[in-house]
């Protein structure tokens, strides 16, 4: 499992934290209502993640199970899905999304 947080002071809706627990495939977000977090939602979905709604504010991401594809891109990155192991798509997850949101201007904590 990995553990990212990221935070922001300055977004048009206020100072956003998120905190990203990847296991596996499955990425958890800590999910608070807020126009941000609504337009991420929208993005993920609209990229074919399936995201469900937990307990306790958490969100979860599959990325992947929404194709019959196994085989991936992220940010140049190419892999396979049926032969990765689960670290090994932590890393690449979380490589992809400490790269994204570093891009967007948050810091990594």
């Amino acid at each position: 499992m990995k553990e990212i947080k990221f935070h922001k002071k300055d977004t048009p809706t206020g100072e956003v934290n998120i905190t990203m627990r990847i296991i596996g495939k499955i990425i958890y977000f800590k999910f608070a209502e807020s126009p941000y977090a609504e337009q991420v939602i929208h993005q993920l979905r609209m990229k074919g993640a399936i995201i469900n709604k937990g307990s306790k504010s958490w969100l979860s991401v599959d990325m992947f199970s929404n194709f019959k594809q196994t085989y991936f891109k992220l940010n140049g990155q190419e892999f396979d899905t049926s032969t990765c192991t689960e670290e090994e798509l932590e890393n690449i997850l979380a490589n992809f999304y400490v790269q994204m949101y570093s891009k967007a201007g948050f810091e990594v904590i």
